[in-house]
């Protein structure tokens, strides 16, 4: 049973990021109250915002928040690719680890910006982000067997 839900978990990871990349994180404010973002638009918006007259810190800290969220919607596409068959594969585990660092970056980062509102692109990514996590938890046959603590070799 464990073991299927671990699967599962694995399965479901990938699939629920990508989903959650395309659907509203963020309201707007000001202006732009009656606006929803999603990692989509946000991408698009700090493309138009690189455009402008901006200081170097400000043009970096844009480029590096674009590469890390297309990063995060590729390491969704390895996952969701490589979940059925090479699980083991280590592009499969630092791609998992991937999602759930950005994960946890963004989740953290929207929830500075706008409080963390209920969006259903942010709980998608905190899912998916979470079901990784799971995925990777020792099964009961790992968790049920002693352990065991070899002496230091004296070489």
């Amino acid at each position: 049973m464990a073991v299927r839900l671990q699967t599962a978990a694995r399965l479901v990871a990938g699939p629920m990021v990508l989903a959650g990349f395309f659907v509203p994180w963020i309201d707007g404010h000001g202006v732009l109250a009656g606006e929803r973002y999603s990692g989509y638009d946000i991408v698009r918006l700090a493309g138009y915002l690189q455009g402008a007259e901006l200081t170097t810190a400000e043009h970096v800290a844009l480029t590096v928040a674009r590469i890390a969220l297309v990063g995060m919607v590729a390491a969704a596409l390895w996952v969701t690719a490589l979940a059925p068959r090479w699980q083991a594969s280590r592009l499969h585990s630092v791609s998992g680890w991937y999602l759930v660092t950005t994960g946890i970056v963004v989740v953290a980062g929207v929830a500075w910006w706008d409080g963390f509102s209920h969006a259903p692109g942010m709980l998608l990514v905190a899912g998916g982000a979470a079901a990784w996590v799971a995925a990777q938890l020792p099964g009961p046959e790992a968790r049920s067997a002693p352990l065991v603590i070899a002496p230091a070799s004296d070489a």
